[in-house]
């Protein structure tokens, strides 16, 4: 008696390329779920350490995936960072570094005063000369000819060109602003730690979940 056999190998190269292409995917969406993860995580940290006057600038600015992972393009990497708006130093707040100006000065706000009643950490901005009021130059009191004007304000504030804007209360004067020609800005966010613990994680997960999706779904068929 003799049996014949034939092997078809058609069909098994067939499923072996789509799970080849099955897991090209995986590996694409796993990236990019973990660059999502990233984010999210870099914007809920940023949120916790600072007090942001536009919250919606700043989330977007404090992750910003481009590009994603893509299959189409053969490109099975991504990349998150910080923007790069102009005038935004929110990458200051992780290496720490110089605040570029473009006048002489820089106004800092009091935190706790007027100007940042409730700021944890101060931001700077431009000088609110306009907000608060300041409509009158006069010399300081006994002061001598070509010593500095004070702008004088409502309410008992006055600003001192060079020096900052203050508030005379009783007895006491206080300052809201501070002008500074040099402003360091501290390394307040751990971005890049943050960034490869999430992602490292994530990558792990999503790349567990997609590879057994993939190979479920090539088994199937």
């Amino acid at each position: 008696m003799q049996i014949n056999m034939r092997w078809d190998n058609v069909a098994l190269i067939r499923r072996l390329e789509k799970g080849e292409r099955r897991l090209g995917f995986a590996a694409v969406n796993s990236v990019n779920f973990g660059l999502k993860e990233i984010k999210k995580a870099e914007q809920e940290h940023v949120l916790r350490t600072l007090t942001i006057r536009r919250p919606d600038f700043t989330l977007r600015e404090i992750a910003v995936i481009k590009p994603f992972a893509s299959a189409g393009q053969a490109r099975a990497f991504g990349e998150v960072s910080i923007g790069r708006k102009a005038r935004s130093f929110l990458g200051l707040f992780v290496g720490g570094g110089v605040k570029e100006h473009r006048g002489k000065n820089v106004a800092i706000p009091v935190t706790g005063e007027e100007a940042r009643p409730t700021f944890r950490t101060a931001q700077t901005f431009p000088p609110l000369v306009k907000r608060l009021k300041f409509k009158r130059p006069r010399r300081k009191r006994g002061g001598k000819p070509g010593a500095k004007m004070v702008l004088q304000g409502a309410e008992g504030r006055f600003l001192i060109p060079g020096e900052g804007i203050f508030r005379r209360r009783g007895s006491q004067v206080r300052a809201i602003i501070i002008y500074k020609p040099v402003v360091r800005i501290r390394p307040t966010l751990k971005w890049e730690e943050i960034a490869r613990r999430v992602g490292e994680r994530a990558l792990r997960e999503g790349m567990e979940r997609e590879a057994i999706n993939a190979i479920a779904r090539t088994g199937g068929r």
